[in-house]
This record gives C-alpha cells, structure tokens and sequence, in this order.
C-alpha cells in the first residue's frame, strides 16, 4: 500500500512491494516463501510443549527444519502430499542444503528471535559452523532510525556504525 501511494516504506517493515504483481499479473511474487512456526500447547492435547518450526518452500522442494525432531525435504512435483522425507537422500543434499542456506540467511535477515547456531548444526548437515561462543563472528543489531536513537554498540558502548558486522 505504501508503494502504491509513493510513500516511503520504514525500516521496520520486512518484506517487499507487491505492486508489481498488478502490473505484471503473470511473474511470480517470490522465488521463495518463507514460513515460521512456534507451537505452544498450554492447554491442548499436552504433548511436546514448545515446537519451534521454520521452513522454505521453493517452485519445487520444501524443506521443514523442526528444531526439536526430525527435518523433512518433500519434492512437491514428485510428492504433492508430502509421503516420501528426503532429508537424508545422497541425491537431494544439494538441494536441500541450498534451502536450509537461504532458510538461514533469510532467518539472520529478519533477526529470528530464535536464531542459533542449533538451526545449522542439523544431523544431515555436514559443513555447519562449530558451536562456538563466537558462531559466525557476526553481530546484527536492528536499525531503528525512524523513531529510536541508534543502538550501542556492544563491545564499545558508543553509537554503531554498522549494524551487521564481525563481532
């Protein structure tokens, strides 16, 4: 809406203009959709407490990365209903480590609140980062210039001057 209008879209706002669908109904609006999920059964069935869950889906492959049990990859061209788990096929590992990269990216992106290093380090994924202190040696801070004094920088105490840089 704010694009439609031509005014300035805040800091604050994830995400992007969709204004370009009505002009080109045709192209798709992403090459990827991304999901998050983070049950909580207080008073339900009882069982399994918190779940969080984070996901990708592209054209074809969606992959589901259930941070406290098993991780799915399903071929939906192949799979439409989800029956056959790919997470541990020789044949779809680089598929499915392309998307477990962008899930990650796309989590740093957004400033998950559950981001770490226990997203990475799945048992499939061989190349993960140690789980070390300093994980990625990266530090992001959200930049908030439209209603918040800039952060602090947490190794110095003075204003930050990036807001996604090495530790």
């Amino acid at each position: 809406m704010l694009d439609f209008f031509g005014l300035p879209t805040p800091q604050t706002l994830v995400g992007h203009s969709l204004l370009p669908l009505f002009r080109q109904p045709e192209r798709p609006a992403n090459d990827a959709i991304f999901m998050e999920f983070g049950r909580y059964e207080t008073d339900h069935d009882g069982f399994g407490g918190f779940q969080p869950v984070r996901a990708v889906r592209d054209e074809r492959y969606k992959l589901v990365i259930n941070l406290l049990t098993t991780d799915e990859l399903y071929d939906l061209e192949a799979d439409p209903f989800e029956l056959r788990n790919l997470i541990a096929s020789p044949e779809h590992a680089a598929i499915r480590d392309r998307l477990h990269d962008r899930l990650l990216a796309w989590m740093n992106d957004t400033r998950d609140p559950f981001r770490g290093y226990y997203w990475e380090r799945r048992p499939w994924r061989t190349d993960a980062w140690p789980a070390t202190w300093d994980y990625t040696s990266m530090t992001r801070q959200r930049e908030e210039l439209d209603y918040e004094p800039r952060q602090l920088d947490y190794a110095t105490g003075l204003e930050i001057t990036e807001t996604v840089r090495r530790k």
